[in-house]
């Protein structure tokens, strides 16, 4: 399977590697001397295997700072994203995706005077999609049942496009890595930040036991700089920076848990109506979390 997440949704998605027994030495050795894979190129879910995702993302009081016309106003925004999605693989390179929830709040103040909640919810929240590989190796996706809008069109085309895009492949790369190896991650579009630029820096910290599972401990930084996902604002870019620890299942390669704390940025200059220019700072502290389990339907 294929997507890393906001939360992490883009960045922290499926892997592993072979069952070994926890509390080895002689096992723990064996990776540092000749490593584990943490991904694999276009590797499939076997048939009836289930995978579930759960990302949150919020933001709590960042401050607000909007400029029109030489006079400025002062604000407070929090915000928080949830995305809960299930994975079915139903044949080979054929899956079952539920949109389970998936569902933005935000909350804002402007000169002291809150503002009307605002609620977002995914226009396919509680649908299913099919999605099939293809030979050349693109997915396609399409409503389980009924005729889409086109508003769930574009909800099912990037269903389909982060399954093709391989993210896992491009955080972890499919090199076997070792304890104690660093690397480097170029933005492409994680955190799902579109035209991402910036990097992700990764550190295999050990192996550890984790929900059961025997894990690879990752930590790491990130900072990266793009267009926020679904903005019909042109000229607004979003910045996400910090630190990163991710516990990746061994036997499934999948991130049973992920965790970013951090900051988020949002600028940008805009022009709302013709000859009227306007200019937009946002600056708060960010926390991002996932997980992940995959079970085996008998």
């Amino acid at each position: 399977m294929r997507k890393t997440v906001l939360v992490l949704a883009g960045l922290l998605l499926v892997s592993g590697c072979e069952k070994k027994e926890i509390g080895s030495e002689n096992r723990v050795a064996e990776v540092a001397e000749v490593g584990v894979v943490l991904a694999i190129a276009d590797e499939l879910m076997p048939p009836g295997t289930v995978k579930d995702e759960d990302h949150s993302l919020e933001i709590k009081d960042a401050k607000v700072m909007i400029g029109v016309s030489g006079q400025d106003v002062e604000g407070t925004m929090s915000m928080k994203q949830v995305k809960k999605r299930r994975f079915e693989s139903l044949s080979e390179g054929r899956y079952r995706v539920t949109i389970l929830e998936e569902m933005k709040t935000e909350r804002t103040a402007m000169m002291g005077q809150e503002q009307p909640v605002k609620e977002t919810a995914s226009p396919i929240k509680g649908r299913s999609v099919i999605v099939e590989r293809g030979a050349d190796g693109v997915w396609t996706a399409k409503l389980e049942s009924g005729e889409p809008t086109a508003e769930m069109e574009t909800e099912i085309a990037r269903i389909a496009g982060n399954l093709t895009a391989g993210k896992d492949v491009q955080v972890y790369g499919t090199v076997a890595r070792k304890i104690g190896d660093e690397w480097t991650v170029d933005g492409g579009d994680l955190m799902e930040l579109e035209n991402a630029e910036g990097t992700v820096k990764l550190r295999f910290a050990g192996i550890e036991e984790h929900k059961g599972e025997r894990c690879a401990k990752l930590t790491g930084s990130l900072d990266l700089t793009g267009t926020p996902p679904n903005s019909d604002t042109p000229g607004l870019k979003m910045r996400m920076a910090g630190d990163l620890v991710i516990f990746r299942s061994l036997e499934h390669r999948t991130d049973l848990t992920n965790e970013l704390h951090g900051t988020m940025e949002m600028f940008g200059e805009m022009e709302p109506q013709p000859g009227m220019k306007m200019t937009m700072k946002v600056e708060g502290t960010m926390e991002a979390l996932g997980a992940g389990k995959v079970t085996k339907v008998d």
